[in-house]
């Protein structure tokens, strides 16, 4: 079971860093025939009670408008291990169309995702993709589920397409373990949540919340001297 203070450090490590430049990146093009297109990466996840979070950047564009009865292209992230412990785990990380981004999209036998899990932050678009008429491009950060620990997973990304005119592309850059905190980061998170936790007992404390009232008797004159 996994701890508030777990989950504390598990949202730092996901909100803390934040990827600077832009880096190279795979483009996958609807078009060529298939409904599917789909490139892989792989990692390896590592054991412990708190697994690493990783990064990427990733998007879609398109020329599509919406059309009723039609599913637009799409590029969508999973990630899936090999089995190894004895049963193949999906989590389905986002899906990206031309109205933007679902993250962890229900979908059956899949891991739903806890808070915090994965975290979206729009980006810059990347030049290769300069001719489309929508744009989608995400820093993604996610950490596994626990179902993942100690195994080597695969990340998917699938470009849907639905064999239809205009054309779509989707993206992503190669995935990178976020570094685990220092000793310094760890103290200043143990300093953030004394300070949160002290200054919410003091709102919920009634004589905190009661008005300063001063006397004037009690406050003498001040004496001015010449």
């Amino acid at each position: 079971m996994r701890t508030p203070f777990a989950l504390s450090l598990k949202m730092m490590l996901l909100l803390c860093a934040v990827p600077t430049g832009r880096a190279q990146i795979t483009l996958l093009q609807t078009g060529a025939g298939a409904s599917v297109t789909t490139a892989t990466q792989q990692i390896s996840i590592g054991g412990g009670p708190s697994l690493p979070a990783f990064d990427l950047v990733a998007g879609f564009a398109t020329d599509e408008v919406p059309q009723s009865g039609l599913f637009p292209d799409s590029l969508t992230i999973t990630l899936q291990d090999w089995g190894q412990s004895g049963q193949t785990n999906t989590f389905l990380i986002a899906t990206i169309d031309l109205r933007g981004a679902v993250i962890n999209p229900a979908s059956q036998g899949t891991i739903m995702a806890m808070p915090g899990e994965i975290v979206l932050a729009p980006t810059s678009d990347p030049s290769e993709v300069s001719g489309y008429a929508t744009k989608h491009s995400f820093d993604v950060r996610f950490s596994p589920p626990n179902q993942f620990a100690g195994e080597d997973a695969v990340l998917y990304f699938d470009l849907f397409d639905n064999q239809q005119p205009p054309g779509s592309a989707g993206w992503f850059s190669t995935v990178t373990a976020v570094p685990e905190p220092g000793p310094t980061s760890l103290l200043a998170l143990a300093v953030v949540t004394w300070w949160c936790r002290r200054l919410a007992t003091r709102r919920r404390s009634p004589a905190a919340r009661q008005p300063i009232v001063r006397s004037a008797a009690a406050e003498a004159p001040r004496s001015e001297t010449m």
